[in-house]
């Protein structure tokens, strides 16, 4: 799964490992999970943040520090072997969504069921007027139109309103279902699947065009031909998904050209966290800490009651100036690593979306830590930028596209290290063009793959003047080794 090569790692002071110094809340909630779950602590923060985007992408928009405002909508993907506890994690995440929705689908049941009785009612009054004016119109009487006209009329503004169900979650559904449900809903929606092979394998895969417009904040034309058409205008859609390699590796293969092509996968926080498994013993002296997670239950139970306490129009969270300004170096410090030999040279749609990402966890971080009311901190702003490039780095790792020389030159750089891991130091070059990857079969691949391995440190190319052999030496630092090479060069003309 992973891409094999030079690591592009995040500055020091960009380390996740040590916590969130100014998120005490959605930190306490990853060390009281990591505690009792015993998941790895970065699948919890993702899960965290999924939930978070969820209860508040109907409440808050983020500031744009090149004007504007726009979503605080993430879309999230954990890759983790079965095993990981990914299910347990996301249960006790989206617990108080789910309980939220749960009571608010009582009060739906009962509101609909009024309703459908008011509806029924208006109906048979509708008849009886449109039956009056129908007589008044054979009567030919003006007055008598006019007055059932304007009973008419009044009637129409007077029909039942269909309550507004209150679900935010959708594990599955086809592009069809959840757009009409967001139609007919709040507007706000999240596919949640702890199984992520329902999404990236799913119908909904099938309109990524539909996902990166929810993603921007843009309208949306759906067209039916069946039924009547609509837009979907001011809507909001949350991702998180918790998936297996092997999902995510047969989405690539079906979807990845398109996905890459249209900027899909760019949008995401990927995370690929390290096993737990083989480490999670029981100890009956370990003191587990409920309190981060009660604290966080808590407040997301806030955060989803103002769903339904304040109005429709989303606040805007906004940076203080000292934020701003750090946010307008991180913008400058993004825009030159997109340039030739730049943190993001092949992953150009990556970086162009990383300072939005970096905004939008700042803004949730904010508004779940402090309220619609305080401006992002400085310190909220730095926890944002060191959870948006641990992740960015996953995303580096596992996607970005390299071009075939890099690619020929990883391949070689594998196979140089299985060697070395074997006991070997001395391989000819002739070898590899027969029994190495097929991908350097290719003198011209594989001779300029040997350049840039040379130019890394990674081997020294050799020639022996008896007999004109050209070889590879793997340790390029060291002494030379007579024993290891006289039992390459043996071997080598055993193979002649």
């Amino acid at each position: 799964m992973l891409t094999k090569g030079v690591p592009n790692l995040s500055k020091p002071n960009r380390d996740l490992s040590n916590g969130l110094f100014h998120s005490p809340i959605t930190q306490g909630v990853v060390n009281s999970l990591t505690s009792t779950v015993q998941a790895p602590s970065e699948l919890i923060l993702q899960a965290v943040l999924g939930a978070i985007s969820t209860a508040a992408q109907g409440q808050v928009d983020v500031e744009r520090i090149y004007g504007g405002s726009g979503p605080t909508s993430l879309f999230l993907c954990v890759i983790a072997e079965s095993g990981e506890r990914k299910t347990g994690v996301a249960t006790k995440v989206f617990k108080p969504i789910i309980d939220f929705e749960r009571k608010e689908a009582k009060k739906y049941a009962e509101k609909q069921e009024v309703y459908e009785l008011e509806l029924e009612i208006f109906n048979d009054k509708k008849k009886l007027i449109k039956k009056k004016l129908s007589q008044a119109m054979k009567t030919g009487k003006k007055e008598a139109i006019e007055s059932a006209e304007a009973e008419l009329l009044a009637l129409q503004r007077k029909k039942p309103k269909e309550p507004i169900k209150s679900q935010f979650i959708f594990e599955d559904g086809t592009p069809e279902s959840v757009q009409s449900d967001m139609s007919k809903g709040n507007g706000n929606a999240a596919m949640v699947s702890n199984e992520g092979g329902t999404v990236f394998g799913g119908p909904i895969a099938r309109d990524l065009a539909f996902l990166n417009s929810q993603w921007s904040g843009e309208s949306f034309t759906v067209n039916r031909k069946t039924s009547e058409s609509f837009i979907l205008d001011n809507t909001r859609l949350t991702l998180s998904i918790l998936i297996q390699p092997s999902a995510i590796e047969t989405f690539l293969h079906k979807k990845g050209v398109e996905a890459v092509g249209i900027g899909f996968l760019g949008r995401f926080l990927f995370c690929n966290p390290l096993t737990t498994q083989g480490t999670r013993f029981l100890d009956p002296f370990r003191v587990e800490s409920k309190e981060g997670y009660e604290r966080y239950v808590e407040r997301m139970e806030e955060i989803l009651a103002e769903n339904f306490t304040t109005n429709q129009t989303r606040h805007v969270i906004e940076f203080s100036d000292e934020a701003k300004a750090y946010a307008q170096d991180l913008y400058n410090e993004i825009e030159l690593g997109l340039q030739v030999n730049g943190r993001f040279q092949y992953a150009k749609d990556h970086g162009n979306k990383l300072l939005e990402n970096i905004s939008r966890i700042a803004a949730l971080l904010s508004y779940f830590e402090h309220g619609k009311d305080e401006k992002i901190s400085l310190g909220i702003l730095q926890d944002a930028e060191r959870i948006a490039f641990h992740f960015s780095d996953t995303y580096l790792r596992c996607f970005q596209t390299y071009p075939n020389y890099l690619k020929d030159a990883f391949a070689l750089q594998e196979y140089c290290q299985t060697k070395r891991e074997n006991g070997e130091r001395y391989i000819s070059k002739a070898a590899i063009r027969r029994s190495g990857p097929s991908r350097l079969r290719n003198l011209r691949a594989l001779t300029q793959a040997v350049e840039l391995l040379q130019v890394w440190g990674e081997l020294r190319v050799c020639n022996d003047p008896t007999t004109g052999l050209v070889y590879l030496d793997l340790q390029p630092t060291f002494a030379h080794d007579p024993h290891m090479w006289n039992r390459f060069y043996n071997k080598y003309k055993g193979s002649l």
